[in-house]
């Protein structure tokens, strides 16, 4: 695992955006990614994009691996009472845009 995933995973954990068990679970997806794609093609992932339009918010730049991304967002909606349709989120991608900042969230 490359040390720039770790560091945004503990990020992410310390900030409560995901707990222990989610945290141990992306490190365990992304360990076995790398192992199981050497000399291989890249896996694909969701990347969520988040830039603030302030100086005092924090830009996110965050890759999940996609066997956990239908998962992650689902506990993301259902957490925010958020009323989001998952599989057309991870299949086509979105944007929203508001006052305090721009999201961004789509495949590589």
């Amino acid at each position: 695992m490359n040390r720039e995933s770790l560091i945004k995973i503990i990020k992410m954990l310390k900030d409560g955006i995901i707990n222990e068990e989610e945290a141990a679970d992306l490190i365990e997806a992304i360990s076995t990614e790398e192992n199981e794609g050497r000399g291989k093609q890249k896996f694909r992932k969701l990347v969520i994009h988040v830039v603030p339009k302030t100086q005092n918010g924090d830009k996110i730049d965050l890759s999940i691996p996609l066997s956990l991304a239908s998962g992650f967002l689902k506990k993301f909606a259902t957490e925010k009472n958020l009323d989001l349709d998952v599989d057309s989120v991870v299949k086509d991608g979105i944007h929203v845009e508001d006052e305090d900042e721009i999201v961004d969230i789509h495949l590589e």
